[in-house]
C-alpha cells in the first residue's frame, strides 16, 4: 500500500514539474487548438475585411501604391456608409506632396472615422539588441485619424495565439486595432484569440472591386473595415491555431471578432492544474482495490470528463482551462495499473484460451443457428455437429438429436457417395474442391424438390488419442446444402416474365424484338424475308374509362385470344403493352397476302365483344412494315410499322396501311406535335370560342357552347379533330377540361344577360380526381351562377353502373346546375338512364341533322328522338344546323333549340358580348 502511495505520488509530482518547466506546452496549445476546431462560432458580420490581394495588384499595376489610390479607397468606402475605416499600413514615411497631399485630404473630408497603424520594431538588426523605435504615421496624416496598434505576439513555436489589448508608444498607452474596434478600455495585457470564430465567413472585398465601383452599398454600410494586405507576395502572413497560415489583416479581423463577441479568452492559473492533480491523485488512491480494467475506465472517463468541462469553459465562459498535466498523469496513472495487475504471459494464455473459447462456441452458434443445412461428418459416418435447418430440409417432421447417429440414416445416397468421395480424394492428396451440385427429391406426392449442395474435407492434426487409441490425422467432411426450389421457380417465372405479357400470356416486346433480330440475322440479302403488323384498339380508352381497368383487362384478354387464332406458329404475336399488339411474319409472304392478314385483323378483333353483359365495340388499324434489306434493326422496323399506323389511324381508323418514306416525317410532326400541346397549356395558347344556340321559334340567342380553338404560333389554327385524340392519348384531357370550364365561366359571368352556358365534359374528368370540388370552385372563384351553367356529358359515361357518377350528378343537380346529353344516338344508346339520370336536354347528333330533309332514315331517327325528348319533358337541341331547310323541318317536329353555321358560326366572348348588347 506504501509502494502504491509513492508511485501515485511521483507521478503527480513529474507531472507538476513538466507542467511548471512549460514542457507541456505544445500539448496544452494541441488541445486548445482541438477545442478551437469543435466549437464553430459565426462572425458577428459587422467588421468587413477589404484586401489588397493579387488581383488588385495586378490591375493597379505597381506596389507600393501611390497614396492617391489609398485616398480614392477611403472615399470609395466613405461613399458606401461605413462606420469606420482601419489601415493595416504603414503610412510612417513621405512618399511626395501630391500624393500625401491627396490622401491628407481624403483624411480630413471622411465621413467615417479613420484609424490608422502604429507599430514598434526593432531598432538595429542586432538580435542581442531589445530596444525598438515606434513606427506611426507622419503628423499631416495624424491630425485627422484616430491611431491603434497592430504588433502581433508570436509564440516560441512561431505561432500567433494571443492578441494585445494595447501598447506604450512613446509614453503613451495606444489601444490595438481589435480594442478600439471592439469597444473596450486598453491595458498593457493581452487576451488569447478565438479561433472558433469562423474566418470564411468574414465577408471579404477585393479593393480593386471597390474602387471601381463593383461593391453593393449594403455590404459596408454601417459596418466596420479593415484595410490591409491579402495577397502572399505582401509577407503579411503570420501561422495560427486552426487555420494554418492566414493574413495579417485577416488576423487582426478575428481579433476584433473576438473583443466584438465577447470571446476574449482568460487562461486558468498554474494553481487550478496542482488542484486538479491532487484530486486525479486521491481518485486512484480510492479505487486501488478495485480491479484493473475499472481502473482504467474510470481514469478514461476522467480524462474525457475533464476535456468536455474544459471545451464547455471555453465556449461558454470564455475561459482556457489547461488540462495537459491531468492528461500526462492519467496516462501515467494507466501504465502503472496496466503494469502492476497484469503479467504478460498471463495475458496470452488468457487471450489465446477465450480465443479458442470463443471460436468454438461462435462456430456451434453459427452451424446451429444456419439458415443453410449444414452436417459435420466423421471419417466413420457419425454426425458430429449439424444445424436445426439440415434436419428439417431432410427429414421434415422428424424431431430427434442426430449428433453421434450414422449420417446415412438422414442424407440421401447421392450425397452419402460425395462425401466418401471427398474423404478419399483428401486422403490421397488429390482433393482440388467442389463445384455446387443440385440434387432432385421427389417427395411423397408428385412435388419435387431441389437441393444444392457443396462437400467439403478437412484434416485434423492432433496428438495420439491414447484413450481410444486412434492414429493422428483424422478426417472429417462438411456437408453444405439448401433447398432452391422456390429459387428455381423464382427464376423460371423471371425468365417467364421477361419474354411474355402476364396479363394475355402471349410474348411481350422484349420476346418479339428478339425474334425479330432473329429473322433480321437470317434474311437473305435482296430479298424480303416476312413482315411486322403493328396495331392497336381503336375506342379502347373509352372502354377503359367507362367500364373500369377490369372490363378493359378481359377485352385485352378476349383480343389477345382473337389475333392469336390468325397468327400460327413460328409467326410470333404479342402484346406490347396497354393496348397495342404486333404480328411477326418470321417467313417471305407477298403484299397481297399481307392484306389479307391485315383485313382478317381488323374484322376479327374487330368484331363486337360481349364482356360482363355489356356489348363493347372497338375498332382494329393496323400498320404494315416489310423486313427487307433497308431494315437496319428491330428498332426501326418497328418505327416504321408505327409511322404506318398512325397513317391509317389518320385515314379513317379500321384501315390498313404499308409503311412509307414519306411517313417518318409524318410520325415527327405528330410528336413534336404531343410536346406541343402541355407547352401549350403551360402558355396559355388555347382559347375558347363560342356557338350560339338559339330559340328556333323566336330566333332569340338563349345560350351557347363553349368550343377549345388552338392557335398554334407556327402552324396556325390547328383543328380540334386533329389535336383533340392526342390530348386524350397523352391524358391531358382532365387538366384541359378544367381550363375551358374555369375561362369559360369567368368570361360569362361579365355578360349582360344571364343566358345559359354550355360546356362539354369528358368521362375522365367524373371518373378521375373530385369533379364536384373542382365545378364548385370554378363557380365561386368566377362568381358566374350555377343555374346558368350546363354540362354536356356523352352517353359512355352512363352505360357503366357507377354510384360515384350518379352521386356526382345528383349533387351537382341540387346546386342548380344543368346536363345535356351530347351526341345522342352514337355512342353506347340506352333509354334506361334517361329516366335513372336527371337529364335536362338531348342534343341531336349533327350527323342525322345532316341528312335532313332528303334523307328518309335520318329524318326516321330524328323523329324518334323528338318523340323520346317530347315523351320524357327533355328539351331537344339540334346541332349542325347549316340550311334554312333543316332548320323549319326541325321545328316543326318539335325540336326547341338548335345550333349550327346556319345561325351563327363560333365566335370570341367579345362578339358574344356585343350580340347581348
Amino acid at each position: 500500500m506504501f509502494r502504491h502511495a509513492i508511485v501515485i505520488s511521483f507521478i503527480v509530482l513529474f507531472a507538476g514539474l513538466l507542467h511548471n518547466g512549460g514542457v507541456l506546452k505544445p500539448l496544452k496549445d494541441g488541445l486548445t487548438e482541438l477545442r478551437f476546431a469543435a466549437a464553430h462560432r459565426d462572425p458577428t458580420g459587422g467588421i468587413v475585411l477589404v484586401e489588397i490581394d493579387a488581383k488588385s495588384i495586378a490591375e493597379i499595376g505597381e506596389w507600393p501604391w501611390p497614396r492617391r489610390i489609398h485616398a480614392d479607397l477611403i472615399r470609395s468606402i466613405d461613399r458606401l456608409e461605413s462606420s469606420e475605416i482601419a489601415f493595416d499600413i504603414d503610412f510612417s514615411a513621405r512618399s511626395n506632396e501630391a500624393d500625401d497631399g491627396a490622401l491628407e485630404a481624403a483624411l480630413r473630408s471622411a465621413k467615417s472615422s479613420v484609424i490608422l497603424a502604429t507599430f514598434t520594431q526593432p531598432g538595429s538588426s542586432d538580435i542581442q539588441d531589445g530596444r525598438t523605435i515606434a513606427s506611426q504615421p507622419l503628423v499631416r496624416f495624424r491630425d485627422h485619424a484616430w491611431l491603434a496598434t497592430v504588433n502581433i505576439e508570436l509564440d516560441p513555436d512561431g505561432h500567433v495565439r494571443r492578441y494585445p489589448y494595447g501598447a506604450m508608444i512613446d509614453g503613451k498607452l495606444l489601444p490595438s486595432l481589435a480594442t478600439l474596434y471592439g469597444g473596450v478600455s486598453p491595458n498593457t495585457g493581452s487576451f488569447i484569440i478565438d479561433f472558433s470564430i469562423s474566418a470564411s465567413e468574414i465577408d471579404r472585398i477585393s479593393v480593386i472591386d471597390l474602387l471601381q465601383g463593383r461593391i453593393e452599398a449594403q455590404r459596408l454600410r454601417g459596418k466596420k473595415v479593415i484595410v490591409g494586405a491579402g495577397a502572399i507576395e505582401l509577407r503579411d502572413v503570420f501561422q495560427v491555431p486552426h487555420y494554418g497560415l492566414i493574413s495579417g489583416s485577416l488576423l487582426q479581423a478575428i481579433s476584433a471578432e473576438t473583443i466584438a463577441q465577447g470571446r476574449a479568452l482568460d487562461e486558468t492559473e498554474q494553481r487550478i492544474a496542482v488542484v486538479g492533480l491532487i484530486v486525479l491523485a486521491v481518485l486512484v488512491w480510492a479505487a486501488r482495490g478495485s480491479k484493473w480494467h475499472h481502473v482504467l475506465l474510470t481514469l478514461i472517463g476522467c480524462a474525457a470528463l475533464v476535456e468536455i468541462c474544459a471545451g464547455a469553459l471555453q465556449v461558454l465562459h470564455t475561459v482556457a482551462l489547461d488540462t495537459s498535466a491531468w492528461h500526462v498523469a492519467v496516462l501515467g496513472f494507466m501504465a502503472v495499473t496496466v503494469g502492476r495487475e497484469i503479467d504478460l504471459r498471463r495475458i496470452l494464455l488468457v487471450l489465446s484460451n477465450t480465443e479458442r473459447q470463443n471460436l468454438k462456441i461462435v462456430l456451434d452458434q453459427v452451424v446451429s443457428d444456419n439458415f443453410d443445412g449444414i452436417i459435420v461428418v466423421d471419417d466413420e459416418g457419425a454426425i458430429q455437429s449439424i444445424s436445426r435447418s439440415a434436419a428439417q430440409i431432410l427429414k421434415p417432421g422428424h424431431r430427434r438429436n442426430w449428433i453421434g447417429l450414422p449420417v446415412k440414416e438422414l442424407a440421401p445416397a447421392e450425397m452419402l457417395l460425395a462425401m466418401r468421395n471427398a474423404i478419399s480424394d483428401c486422403a490421397q492428396g488429390e482433393w482440388r474442391g467442389s463445384a455446387p451440385r443440385q440434387l432432385h427429391l421427389q417427395d411423397g406426392g408428385t412435388d419435387e424438390r431441389v437441393l444444392e449442395y457443396v462437400v467439403t474435407p478437412s484434416r485434423l492434426h492432433e496428438n495420439v488419442d491414447t484413450t481410444g487409441g486412434r492414429p493422428a490425422g483424422r478426417f472429417f467432411v462438411c456437408l453444405s446444402f439448401r433447398d432452391i426450389t422456390e429459387r428455381r421457380r423464382a427464376e423460371q417465372r423471371l425468365a417467364y416474365l421477361a419474354h411474355y405479357d402476364t396479363l394475355t400470356g402471349l410474348p411481350n416486346r422484349n420476346h418479339f424484338t428478339e425474334s425479330l433480330h432473329e429473322v433480321l440475322k437470317e434474311k437473305t440479302a435482296g430479298a424480303s424475308s416476312g413482315a411486322v403488323l403493328y396495331f392497336d384498339l381503336d375506342r379502347f380508352k373509352t372502354v377503359n374509362d367507362t367500364f373500369g381497368h377490369g372490363t378493359g383487362d378481359l377485352l385485352l384478354q378476349a383480343a389477345g385470344r382473337r389475333g392469336l387464332e390468325l397468327v400460327p406458329p413460328p409467326h410470333v404475336f404479342a402484346r406490347f403493352g396497354g393496348d397495342e399488339f404486333a404480328v411477326l411474319w418470321r417467313e417471305p409472304i407477298a403484299k397481297e397476302d399481307l392484306q389479307t392478314l391485315a383485313r382478317r385483323l381488323i374484322e376479327q378483333i374487330g368484331d363486337p365483344y360481349e364482356i360482363n353483359g355489356n356489348r363493347l365495340t372497338i375498332g382494329v388499324s393496323v400498320g404494315i412494315a416489310a423486313i427487307d434489306e433497308t431494315a437496319s434493326g428491330p428498332d426501326v422496323i418497328l418505327k416504321r410499322a408505327d409511322a404506318a399506323l398512325y397513317r391509317a389511324k389518320k385515314a379513317g381508323r379500321g384501315l390498313h396501311c404499308f409503311y412509307e418514306s414519306s411517313m417518318e416525317a409524318e410520325l415527327r410532326t405528330r410528336q413534336k406535335l404531343e410536346m406541343e400541346l402541355w407547352d401549350a397549356l403551360a402558355r396559355q395558347e388555347f382559347q375558347v370560342v363560342y356557338q350560339p344556340q338559339f330559340d328556333l321559334g323566336s330566333r332569340k340567342l338563349i345560350g351557347v357552347e363553349a368550343l377549345l380553338r388552338w392557335p398554334h404560333p407556327e402552324r396556325g389554327m390547328v383543328p380540334p379533330n386533329e389535336f383533340i385524340p392526342i390530348a386524350e392519348e397523352v391524358g391531358m384531357m382532365e387538366a384541359l377540361g378544367e381550363w375551358v370550364l374555369y375561362e369559360a365561366c369567368r368570361e360569362a359571368a361579365r355578360w349582360p344577360q344571364p343566358i345559359k352556358l354550355s360546356v362539354n365534359v369528358s368521362p375522365v374528368q367524373f371518373t378521375r380526381g373530385n369533379f364536384v370540388a373542382s365545378v364548385t370552385k370554378v363557380l365561386a372563384d368566377t362568381g358566374l351562377r350555377a343555374d346558368r351553367l350546363m354540362l354536356e356529358l356523352t352517353e359512355s359515361l352512363f352505360v357503366q353502373e357507377c354510384g360515384a357518377v350518379r352521386s356526382a350528378i345528383d349533387e351537382l343537380k341540387s346546386s342548380g346546375i344543368g346536363f345535356a346529353l351530347d351526341d345522342f344516338g352514337t355512342g353506347y344508346s340506352a333509354l334506361s338512364y334517361l329516366r335513372k339520370f336527371p337529364i335536362d336536354a338531348i342534343k341531336i347528333d349533327r350527323s342525322f341533322v345532316l341528312g335532313v330533309p332528303d334523307d328518309v332514315e335520318a329524318m326516321a331517327i330524328v323523329q324518334a328522338i323528338v318523340a323520346l325528348g317530347r315523351s320524357l319533358g327533355i328539351r331537344l337541341i339540334a346541332e349542325g344546323l347549316e340550311t334554312p331547310d333543316q332548320i323549319r323541318v326541325l321545328q316543326e317536329l318539335g325540336c326547341q333549340e338548335g345550333q349550327g353555321y346556319g345561325l351563327g358560326r363560333p365566335q370570341p366572348a367579345q362578339l358574344i358580348m356585343e350580340l347581348l348588347n
